[in-house]
C-alpha cells in the first residue's frame, strides 16, 4: 500500500508529465485532447503547489536540525 507521500510524488511526477504535453505541437494541434488535458492539470495545479511547499518546509526543518559544522 503506498502511503500519501509517495502518492503525491506520484501526482507531482503526472502533474510534471501534462505540463510538457501542453506545449507539445501533437497536443496543441488536437483541441480536444488539450483541453481534456489542461483541466485535469489545473485540477492538480493546487495539490501540487501545495505538496512541494510540504516537501520545502520539510527540507528547512530538516536543515534546522541540523547541527552546523565549524569551519576550520
Amino acid at each position: 500500500m503506498s502511503t500519501l507521500y509517495e502518492k503525491l510524488k506520484q501526482v507531482e511526477a503526472r502533474y510534471d508529465e501534462m505540463s510538457e504535453q501542453l506545449s507539445s505541437p501533437e497536443v496543441l494541434a488536437d483541441s480536444a485532447r488539450i483541453q481534456k488535458l489542461a483541466k485535469n492539470h489545473s485540477d492538480l495545479a493546487e495539490i501540487v503547489a501545495k505538496y512541494r511547499r510540504w516537501k520545502k518546509i520539510e527540507q528547512g526543518l530538516r536543515e534546522a536540525k541540523t547541527p552546523e559544522v565549524a569551519a576550520e
